[in-house]
């Protein structure tokens, strides 16, 4: 076998070499992208969690958890979900006053209706709290594997 053709197999060799370590490398970028987006949506997730084991909003760590998640966000997706984590964000500090106000007309040291503050309060809560809520709609066409919005090539 003549050098030049030697020199051909061992191009190719090298050229197929190095687009399986490309494609590989772009497996693991998709994986690890999906990794911090499900973090992303786990704190999401367990901040609803907390708050409809406790009917009140858990403004500990679970919301810390959720901010943190909020900064996330802007670097990991579209502006639905940025948006949708504000919202959340914003409803359960709007849930956690309408059920101050409540306790405190309760309580005499407010005037007011506390049947529609408590109907404010779960109301918001409700809105998070479906099986199949606006967490996963907000989420899902983002965390799909497959999906094109993964691609590093956009």
């Amino acid at each position: 076998m003549a050098p030049e053709w030697m020199a051909v197999i061992v191009a190719i060799g090298s050229l197929f070499v190095s687009g399986l370590a490309l494609w590989t490398s772009y497996q693991s970028n998709k994986a690890t992208i999906f990794e911090q987006r499900f973090g992303v949506y786990r704190d999401a997730e367990d901040f609803i969690r907390a708050w409809m084991q406790h009917g009140d909003p858990d403004f500990g760590e679970p919301f810390y958890k959720l901010i943190d998640a909020w900064n996330r966000s802007h670097f990991l997706f579209d502006e639905p979900v940025t948006a949708y984590l504000r919202q959340l964000w914003l409803d359960a500090i709007a849930a956690n006053s309408a059920d101050d106000r409540a306790q405190k007309i309760t309580a005499g040291s407010m005037q007011g209706n506390a049947e529609e503050e408590i109907e404010t309060a779960y109301g918001l809560l409700r809105k998070y709290a479906s099986e199949d809520g606006p967490l996963r709609k907000a989420f899902l066409p983002h965390m799909k594997i497959s999906s094109q919005v993964l691609s590093l090539w956009r």
